[in-house]
C-alpha cells in the first residue's frame, strides 16, 4: 500500500483532477505541501484540524484529501471514517509520522488511496496523487449517469450527491 522509488511512476498528475485539501496540524508542513501542490499545478487548501477539515468538506468538498493521522481533536482516522461514510467519492491520502500497523489496516478498510510516511519524497505524493486522480477517473467511467447528473462529479457535488449515486 505504500509507494516505493522502485514503483513504476505514471504521468504526472493532470491540474484537471481538481483540488486537493491537505489536514495537517503542523502549519510548516501544510504550507510547504500546498506550495508543492501549487508546482504540481494543482489548487490546495489547507485545514489545521478535522474539525476544521470538516467545515470546509460541508462547504465545498473536495475530490482528494491529504490526510495527517495525527490530529488535535478529532484524530485523523476517525476524520478518515467520517469522510468515507458522507463523502464517499472522495479519495483519501494518509501522510503520517506514526506508520503502526494497525493505522494500516484500518486505512486498508476504509480503501485509502495510500499511506505514506513522513518524511515523505515529493515524488511519492505525486505519485499517490496521480493513483487518487485515476481513482477519480474510474470511478467516473463506471458511475451511471442518471437524470441531470451527466459529468458530474460526485465527490465535488457534496454530501447528498454522492450518498444519492450509491458510491462504494
Amino acid at each position: 500500500m505504500t509507494s516505493t522509488h522502485d514503483e513504476k511512476r505514471t504521468a504526472p498528475v493532470r491540474p484537471e483532477c481538481g483540488r486537493v485539501l491537505v489536514v495537517e496540524d503542523e502549519h510548516r508542513l501544510r504550507d510547504m505541501l500546498l506550495a508543492n501542490l501549487r508546482e504540481m499545478g494543482l489548487e490546495g487548501t489547507g485545514a489545521g484540524s478535522a474539525e476544521q477539515a470538516l467545515r470546509v468538506m460541508a462547504a465545498t468538498p473536495f475530490p482528494i484529501i491529504v490526510l495527517d493521522l495525527n490530529l488535535p481533536g478529532m484524530g485523523g482516522m476517525d476524520l478518515c471514517e467520517v469522510i468515507h461514510q458522507r463523502w464517499p467519492g472522495t479519495q483519501v491520502i494518509i501522510l503520517s509520522g506514526f506508520g503502526d500497523l494497525d493505522a494500516a489496516k484500518r486505512a486498508i478498510r476504509l480503501d485509502v488511496v495510500d499511506f505514506l510516511t513522513k518524511p515523505c519524497g515529493m515524488d511519492d505524493l505525486e505519485f499517490a496523487l496521480s493513483r487518487a486522480a485515476a481513482a477519480l477517473d474510474g470511478a467516473m467511467a463506471r458511475r451511471p449517469a442518471g437524470p441531470g447528473q451527466a459529468g458530474e462529479d460526485p465527490a465535488r457535488a457534496g454530501a447528498g450527491g454522492a450518498q444519492a449515486a450509491g458510491r462504494r
